[in-house]
């Protein structure tokens, strides 16, 4: 009787709505099902769009994605992604970058174990990890959005989640004020594999919710693969296009 009290609060206060336009769902919506039947169709979804011949990560033209032409021997093996980083997308990972959004996860979740199931049909992952947030934003915040999807994902996939095993270095500029040409730079060598020994002979499924021109991904999982990991994939809840 509390819980039902409770749910009809929740509903009440918290009513239910679509996390990419913000339209009212019914109270009986689950939180992974937390969108419109407009938006469910209208998303620009990454599975039918042009993909780098190597990586395949979305790519707005051409054969290779920018990472691939500069960096040939790159340290994963794929970067995939749910949606093209656009318009509602962009709107909506906006805010899952704040705690009260973090529910969004689970619609980013849901779309993102799709995509890995269907890429990456025939292969195990041992552990999943989360990109390392800024200390400053840890300190500020207490969050990390790309830990909260990856413990999510994790889940959903029945992979061992590893929180713990990636962090920064030393605080740097933030991503998002860089060019990308010194966004490379800025994470050049300032990812620390925290206990080695874990990592080693693994397959790891690393996890961010936003790739734009790919240098954290890049970063992390060169020091995976420097620590002996065996092979790393990348997933992110939305990629841009162009680098």
């Amino acid at each position: 009787m509390v819980k039902r009290l409770r749910t009809r609060l929740e509903n009440l206060f918290f009513p239910s709505k679509c996390i990419f336009c913000g339209k009212l769902l019914p109270s009986s919506t689950k939180r992974e099902e937390s969108l419109c039947p407009e938006c469910e169709k209208k998303l620009p979804y990454c599975v039918d769009t042009l993909k780098c011949k190597s990586c395949h990560r979305p790519i707005h033209e051409g054969v290779y994605c920018d990472a691939c032409r500069k960096h040939p021997q790159r340290p994963y093996t794929r970067l995939m992604a749910a949606y093209l980083y656009r318009d509602r997308v962009k709107r909506s990972i906006a805010r899952f970058k704040r705690e009260r959004y973090r529910s969004y996860g689970a619609v980013y979740a849901r779309h993102l174990c799709a995509v890995i199931s269907y890429e990456c049909k025939d292969l195990t992952f041992d552990l999943a990890l989360p990109v390392p947030a800024r200390k400053a934003r840890m300190n500020k915040e207490g969050y990390n959005q790309a830990a909260c999807l990856a413990r999510m994902v994790a889940k959903g996939m029945g992979i061992p989640y590893g929180g713990e095993l990636l962090r920064q270095k030393e605080e740097r500029q933030k991503q998002s004020e860089l060019t990308a040409a010194q966004r490379w730079l800025n994470t050049q060598d300032n990812i620390l594999v925290t206990r080695p020994k874990k990592i080693q002979g693994k397959t790891i499924l690393l996890i961010d919710d936003v790739c734009t021109t790919g240098a954290t991904m890049f970063a992390c999982a060169l020091a995976l693969r420097r620590a002996g990991a065996k092979a790393v994939y990348c997933v992110a809840a939305a990629a841009a296009e162009k680098e």
